[in-house]
């Protein structure tokens, strides 16, 4: 046989369910307690965790602060590397243009004395 279903209702008039509700509370007290068993857990676990990675950094800080400042350094040597170049193209410019102009006034100076020779060796073999 089935149980009856209503036997579970208060059966008595003043019986208005407190027995029920006292157990609902017990059981919402066992799971509050429950749960903040397992928070202190959690908590406890967490701060483990974090003192574990508070032992790595402080082993591997130094290290990372001597690649940082080594790569500063790097990087300031390659800006003052690229100024060096920047200024070495100006210089290389500007003397290529200097020289440029010397080979020009040079090579007008050549078609001058190319002239001159040419007139006074057509001068020279014309008979007279």
């Amino acid at each position: 046989m089935e149980e009856d279903p209503t036997k579970r209702f208060p059966k008595a008039l003043g019986d208005n369910g407190e027995d029920k509700l006292e157990q609902l509370l017990a059981a919402m007290e066992a799971l509050r307690s429950e749960l903040r068993s397992e928070v202190s857990s959690l908590r406890s676990e967490l701060s483990t965790l974090s003192e574990a990675v508070e032992r790595r950094l402080y082993d591997t800080r130094p290290i990372w602060e001597t690649v940082l400042a080594e790569m500063e350094n790097l990087k300031n040597q390659v800006s003052a590397l690229e100024n060096r170049v920047v200024s070495l193209e100006t210089t290389v410019h500007n003397d290529v243009k200097d020289r440029a102009y010397v080979v020009r006034g040079q090579y007008v100076d050549v078609i001058r004395v190319q002239r001159d020779f040419d007139d006074r060796v057509t001068l020279e073999q014309k008979p007279a």
